[in-house]
């Protein structure tokens, strides 16, 4: 992707991973006819420069867990256990 993005003129972070692992993966069974390691390079670098991530101004994302408080004790045992008039 670090090539594709010089190559095209652009940032590595402006090329999308996800769309490209899903175009290479869609692509794959194509890719495996292709003989020459140069085409098959410039194929994949093609993909790869396809897919641009949107510009997002003020984009920030923070690495902390989200996880709202819930007022509901954690399961700790099977669910049969917790079912009323059964033991």
């Amino acid at each position: 992707m670090s090539e594709a993005a010089s190559r095209a003129g652009v940032q590595p972070w402006q090329i999308s991973f996800k769309a490209t692992m899903t175009t290479l993966m869609e692509a794959l069974p194509v890719l495996g006819m292709i003989r020459d390691p140069a085409d098959l390079c410039r194929v994949v670098l093609a993909c790869c420069q396809q897919h641009r991530v949107g510009d997002r101004a003020d984009r920030y994302e923070p690495r902390v867990v989200k996880r709202r408080p819930k007022p509901y004790k954690l399961m700790q045992k099977p669910r049969r256990d917790y079912k009323p008039g059964e033991a």
